[in-house]
Order: C-alpha cells, then structure tokens, then sequence
C-alpha cells in the first residue's frame, strides 16, 4: 500500500516511474554521480531541478546517496511583467462594466488576490463594506480586504450568474 506523500509523491512518481522503465533492472552501484549529473544535464533547469530532488530522495532511502555533492541547476523563471497603463486602459475599454471579463479583472486589481481566491470570491464573502475570505488555499491564513469604490460599482452593475459567483 503507497502512503500518501503530499506534492512529493504527485511530483516524484513519475519521474522515478521513468527511471524504473528505463535502469530499472540495474545494479544500484552503478547509478552514480555521474551518471545522474548527466541526466540532468539533457534536462531544461526546473526540470533538472525536480528530477534531482526524485532522484535523491529516492537515493537516501535506498542508502545510496551519490547526490549529495551535486547542486541543483539555477532556475530562472520568467515572470510575466505587470501591464502599463496603456494596456489596462485598452482591456477596460474592450471589456464594459457589466461583464464577467472586466469584474474578474477589478477583482485582481483592486484586492490583489491570488487566483484561486479570485475564482472563489462570491456574494458571501462581501460583508460591511469588505471582502472576506476565510481561509486561503494556499496559506489557509484568514484575510479580509477593503472594497474599492470603482470595485463595489463593478461588482452592483455585474449581473449574478449563480448562488456562489
């Protein structure tokens, strides 16, 4: 029976399902430094990155470690730049007052929520002049924002589509 790992498991299960398919029949000796220094290095970095992290895993169960001298690749991601105001001004316009596009756009810009909050924002969570959000998902922190006044006009020209939304 496979205990439950978290992300770990989610994340290391198929990466140590490839290494199976593929090593699977050989000696652990001859899995070493190099070998998966060479592995990662046919990799692009974030992937580099979580295949190290399965594999030494793995390894350390195993009492085979031979990863322990090798650092992970740098990562670099690109983050997607914030949006000049030339760009908010032309989604705005595109988007009238009134449309699920450009209350879900008011809701980003004026309560900074992540997206998984924006998805869960209904009707309930406004309460006396705020939104309140019980628990986010990823912190599960309790957080409670202040409702914008262009926000509030958004949100009262915007139509219900539902009980929650």
């Amino acid at each position: 029976m496979v205990r439950s790992l978290g992300r770990y498991a989610r994340n290391a299960g198929p990466i140590l399902e490839q290494y199976r398919e593929k090593y699977g029949d050989w000696p652990l000796r001859q899995i070493t430094e190099n070998f998966i220094s060479a592995c990662l290095e046919c990799l692009k970095p974030h992937a580099a990155r979580n295949h190290l992290k399965a594999l030494r895993g793995f390894l350390r169960h195993a009492r085979h470690d031979v990863t322990r001298n090798l650092k992970p690749p740098k990562a670099k991601s690109n983050k997607h730049p914030s949006w000049p105001p030339e760009m908010i001004a032309q989604y705005e316009g595109h988007h009238a007052i009134g449309t699920k596009a450009r209350l879900c756009f008011a809701l980003a810009k004026y309560t900074g929520a992540g997206r998984t909050e924006l998805t869960r924002i209904g009707p309930h969570h406004i309460r006396d002049g705020e939104i309140d959000i019980p628990s986010r998902q990823k912190t599960g922190v309790a957080a409670t924002m202040p409702l914008h006044p262009d926000l509030k006009a958004i949100i009262e020209a915007t139509p219900l589509t539902g009980l929650s939304t």
